[in-house]
């Protein structure tokens, strides 16, 4: 079960660094463009892959 958790470990770390990213790209999309849904997603999947990774450590 070391493997599994290891690997949810690394999704959630590859979640909070793509997220991360995707986060400071908001500012070059345009005004018009620019939904609720489009600002608030990257920092909710960032809040989500916290307990991910936790998830994944208690599996050792």
């Amino acid at each position: 079960s070391k493997q599994i958790g290891w690997l949810i470990i690394a999704g959630g770390l590859v979640l909070l660094i793509g997220m991360f990213y995707a986060n400071t790209m908001i500012d070059g999309i345009e005004k018009d463009l620019r939904v609720f849904t489009v600002t608030v997603t990257p920092p909710l999947f960032m809040a989500v892959s916290i307990p991910m990774m936790v998830v994944g450590a208690l599996l050792f």
